[in-house]
């Protein structure tokens, strides 16, 4: 009977120390996540401060004013480029148009429109038209109008 006690005292004994081993192991992988991440914090704040000193070597080398001249030149002549895209399109448009094209234009999209069911000549005659002269208003069929719509309209036509 001695013996098994003595065997029981030394399973307890080595079922504790694989608890503690198993404390221990997951001690020192938190130890090792913790200087894991002291060393990437390290890598960037050296990376920051080399970033910081190439930003401020370039802040010392640029110069403000001629960047700004080199920007207003850009933004002008590419307003110029634009403009002559625009004249080299209507140029080769009306080189392309052909005699016709603008009724048969104009035929397809009465077609079109004809087909999805939109008439526009209807839709026309309520469009209203810009005028400097002040405009007599047709009488038209009322349509349910929010106020607040109306006292804007009203306010534009002043």
């Amino acid at each position: 009977m001695s013996s098994v006690r003595i065997m029981a005292k030394d399973l307890i004994r080595t079922r504790n120390a694989v608890t503690k081993f198993h404390e221990m192991k997951a001690q020192l992988q938190s130890v090792s996540t913790h200087m894991q991440l002291m060393t990437s914090s390290a890598s960037m704040a050296d990376a920051m401060k080399g970033a910081t000193r190439a930003m401020y070597r370039m802040n010392r080398q640029i110069n403000l004013p001629q960047m700004q001249r080199i920007m207003m030149q850009f933004e002008k002549e590419s307003g110029m480029m634009d403009m002559k895209q625009e004249e080299m399109d209507d140029a080769i448009n009306g080189t392309m148009k052909q005699d016709g094209d603008d009724e048969a234009e104009e035929e397809l999209i009465n077609q079109v429109l004809d087909e999805i069911g939109i008439n526009v000549a209807s839709m026309l005659d309520s469009v209203p038209i810009p005028v400097s002269a002040p405009v007599q208003p047709q009488p038209q069929e009322e349509l349910p109008v929010d106020d607040e719509i109306m006292a804007r309209l009203n306010n534009l036509r002043m």
